[in-house]
C-alpha cells in the first residue's frame, strides 16, 4: 500500500510537471491592427506586439490578435475606449492549423460600425480586416493559407467578392488603401 501511494505520487508529480511545461510558454507575437486615433479619426494599420501565452502551441495565434481590444496609455481620468476599429466593430479573426496548412477565418457576422470611431461603409471594415490579415501573415511568414469569410446576409455577396479578389491579389502589395496615409482632401 505504501509503495502504491509513492508510485501514484510520482506519477501525479510527473504529469503535473509535464503538463505545465507544455501548457504554453510566454512570448511576444506581432500582429497588425486597424487603429483609430481620437474620435472620428481615420484608421491606420499598425504593427502591435501582443503577450502570447500560447505562442509555441503551433496555432497561428497572431491572427486572433488582429481583433483584440486596444486601449492606448493615457493620463486622462476618463475611461479610454477601444481604439481597435475591428474589435470595436465586432469582427473576429482566427487561425487554425489543418493538414493542408493554415485556415484563417474572418467572422464579420456581428459586424456593427462603432459610432464615433468610424463613419465609412461596412464593406470597408471587411477590406481593413483583409489588409490586417495580409500584413500579419507577411509579418509572421505565413505564406500559404486558405480563407473563410463569414458575413451577415446583407454583406455576404460583397464579402465573398472581396475574398475572391483578396485570394488572387499579390500578398506583397497593399490590398486596400491605407486611409491614414492618404493626403487630406480639403
Amino acid at each position: 500500500m505504501k509503495h502504491m501511494r509513492c508510485l501514484l505520487s510520482i506519477i501525479a508529480a510527473t504529469m503535473l510537471i509535464g503538463g505545465t511545461a507544455t501548457a504554453g510558454e510566454d512570448a511576444v507575437t506581432y500582429s497588425v491592427q486597424a487603429l483609430t486615433g481620437l474620435v472620428g479619426d481615420t484608421p491606420r494599420f499598425e504593427k502591435v506586439y501582443c503577450h502570447d501565452k500560447y505562442a509555441f502551441s503551433g496555432e497561428p495565434t497572431s491572427m486572433a490578435f488582429i481583433c483584440k481590444p486596444h486601449f492606448p496609455p493615457t493620463n486622462s481620468k476618463e475611461k479610454m475606449e477601444d481604439h481597435n476599429l475591428l474589435s470595436a466593430a465586432g469582427v473576429k479573426i482566427g487561425g487554425q492549423l489543418t493538414k493542408d496548412g493554415v485556415t484563417i477565418i474572418l467572422d464579420a457576422s456581428n459586424l456593427s460600425i462603432p459610432k464615433g470611431l468610424y463613419d465609412g461603409p461596412e464593406e470597408s471594415l471587411i477590406e481593413f480586416a483583409l489588409e490586417c490579415i495580409r500584413m500579419t501573415a507577411n509579418l509572421n511568414r505565413i505564406e500559404n493559407y486558405s480563407l473563410e469569410v463569414i458575413a451577415p446576409a446583407k454583406l455576404n455577396e460583397s464579402a465573398q467578392m472581396l475574398k475572391k479578389k483578396f485570394l488572387a491579389h499579390d500578398k506583397a502589395k497593399r490590398f486596400t488603401s491605407h486611409p491614414a496615409d492618404e493626403p487630406n482632401q480639403n
